[in-house]
């Protein structure tokens, strides 16, 4: 029984966290896109490098963060409260 509730709880905190890896998932792509063959580590690293051009606008930015906390609030509150 104990298996079961640790993947339960593993499973509402990758629930959680799904609208973040998302959004990860789609900029990485477009950053690979634009600069050719680049791991996901140096994707993590792209301001060092200054291969900034694929960034969102801020109000896209923004209103993807909003989204992402809307989103990870709602089922927070949903699952532990």
């Amino acid at each position: 029984m104990i298996y079961i509730d640790i993947f339960v709880f593993l499973l509402k905190i990758f629930i959680i966290f799904l609208a973040e890896i998302v959004v990860i998932f789609v900029d990485f792509r477009k950053f690979k896109a634009k600069y050719g063959k680049r791991t996901f580590f140096q994707y993590h690293f792209r301001y060092g490098r200054s291969e900034t051009e694929t960034e969102d606008p801020t109000p896209l930015f923004m209103l993807k963060t909003a989204g992402m906390l809307v989103w990870m609030g709602y089922f927070t509150l949903l699952f532990f409260a």
